[in-house]
């Protein structure tokens, strides 16, 4: 066979790799997971409230939670682009902590709970079609959650409670990988880290940063 027709018959032989790399993930698509969120939010300037406790740190939690997602993937030969909003079910506690002292006879302390919840997003992943029915990727996020913040401060035997409420936004990295079980039918399985911005309560001196780690397994449809 001569190099001209060898390749020739490679140029096609790809060619008909790649139009069934296409043909596994195109077009739009519907997953609904299930996983686990570890929040972890960190928390600062407590002193402001009371100087005699020691209160900063961080506090977390691990929740079972579910996940919904809906966008559009497209194969260019081996490599896969794939867009999507998703939503996290339910809200995802960021953990309680409690710190106290004593002074002059008085016990003073301080009680802190956080919590995440309306935690939607938009994820750009960029893939490459490991074989026709696996397809592995990368995935960058935009993530936004609603922050509630409780601190209680207990002097003297008298209690005061404080809210700090706050739409966050932060930025997601991680990776998935997605296989084809049937027909339009696959599973995919993700991972992700997000760190949203650190907010401040006005007047409070108090600021809080979470963090977090999803990991959901999924099933997923495409059209």
């Amino acid at each position: 066979m001569s190099v001209k027709k060898t390749a020739i018959s490679m140029a096609l032989l790809f060619g008909a790799s790649a139009s069934s790399f296409a043909a596994g993930f195109n077009g739009p698509f519907v997953q609904l997971g299930f996983g686990a969120a570890d929040t972890e939010t960190k928390v600062s300037g407590l002193q402001n409230i009371d100087s005699h406790v020691a209160a900063d740190g961080a506090s977390s939690e691990d929740v079972f939670r579910g996940m919904l997602a809906v966008g559009y993937s497209q194969s260019y030969d081996s490599f896969n682009l794939a867009a999507n909003v998703f939503l996290i079910l339910a809200n995802q506690p960021g953990g309680s902590r409690y710190s106290s002292a004593s002074y002059q006879s008085a016990a003073h302390g301080i009680s802190v709970h956080n919590e995440e919840s309306g935690t939607y997003g938009l994820s750009i992943e960029p893939g490459f079609n490991i074989t026709d029915k696996t397809l592995g990727y990368l995935k960058f996020a935009w993530v936004s959650s609603q922050h509630d913040g409780q601190i209680v401060a207990s002097v003297d035997d008298s209690s005061s409670a404080s809210f700090y409420s706050a739409r966050i936004n932060g930025f997601g990295y991680g990776l998935g990988v997605k296989q084809l079980v049937g027909k339009n039918v696959y599973l995919a399985f993700d991972l992700m880290g997000v760190d949203y911005e650190n907010r401040c309560g006005a007047g409070s001196g108090v600021c809080f940063r979470p963090r977090q780690v999803l990991g959901f397994i999924s099933l997923g449809y495409t059209f």
